[in-house]
């Protein structure tokens, strides 16, 4: 008999290809078969995201269980209401920018449906080891020039300050006004690849530029404070990335290994 099944996406970060396979939704409209399988091991992804929360991800995984019970009861007294599995799976979880998101999608035939789930759900689900991460966030590199600002008594100066962004309200983390707005970036570059790199200082400009060209009447000043990935073979793509970061006119990149510079920079550049 033919069988369908998807994959449910736990999406973590996007922006570094962070994802988990968290479950699986198994669809036979030939048998009448609908089985949704969940990872046994989700408390674990702790040790991969430490900011995971386990209960907005079990909100998620329980509305769907609900639906399928909800839909069972159907299912075994008519005929087959979706005829694939990709017009369920919307049914179950529509698209939209959630941390969970369908990912993969296959189908075959078998004459043990039961035993082809358990096949599918050990490979896809069950099979991959949580190993801790090494991809450092953008948060661990503002601890290192955090740390050179409060030596030097100049922490407090740095609050969040919202400003107008195509309409909306946008947060600047660490911005001080003295004359221009000093407004500090930190952006690890510790991705996986360099397309990832690549990505986020395209993101990080488009940022930047989208905050000065909705503020024509406030004067900006810049840091990037940046930091270096883990992986020797990205060292290349990393310093093509503070290349193209250094063409910004109004912005100063700073790198980890230049934060004592960071404290000076500010204080004359406050003085013009």
């Amino acid at each position: 008999m033919k069988y369908e099944y998807k994959l449910l996406n736990y999406i973590h970060d996007t922006l570094r290809n962070e994802s988990v396979n968290v479950g699986i939704l198994f669809y036979s409209p030939e048998a009448k078969m609908v089985r949704f399988g969940i990872r046994p091991d989700l408390g674990a992804l702790k040790a991969i995201f430490p900011d995971f929360s386990q209960k907005h991800l079990k909100k998620y995984l329980d509305n769907i269980c609900k639906s399928i019970e909800e839909y069972q009861i159907l299912y075994r007294t008519q005929l087959a209401i979706h005829s694939e599995v990709d017009d369920y799976s919307i049914k179950l979880l529509p698209h939209d920018a959630s941390s969970v998101q369908w990912g993969k999608q296959g189908s075959g035939y078998a004459d043990d449906l039961n035993e082809i789930y358990k096949y599918l759900m050990d490979r896809f689900v069950c099979s991959r080891k949580l190993e801790k991460t090494n991809h450092r966030p953008d948060s661990s590199v503002w601890a290192t020039f955090k740390k050179e600002l409060q030596q030097r008594q100049m922490l407090d100066w740095f609050k969040p300050m919202h400003i107008n962004l195509e309409g909306f309200s946008a947060e600047i983390p660490y911005a001080y006004q003295n004359g221009s707005l000093h407004c500090l970036k930190p952006i690890s570059l510790d991705m996986t690849n360099e397309d990832m790199i690549l990505e986020k200082v395209y993101k990080t400009k488009g940022w930047h530029d989208a905050i000065e060209e909705n503020n024509p009447d406030k004067q900006f000043k810049f840091y990037f404070l940046v930091g270096r990935p883990g992986k020797e073979e990205l060292i290349s793509s990393y310093e093509n990335a503070c290349a193209l970061l250094r063409r910004d006119k109004h912005a100063t990149l700073i790198t980890e290994e230049d934060a004592t510079q960071l404290p000076s920079l500010i204080k004359n550049a406050s003085h013009h």
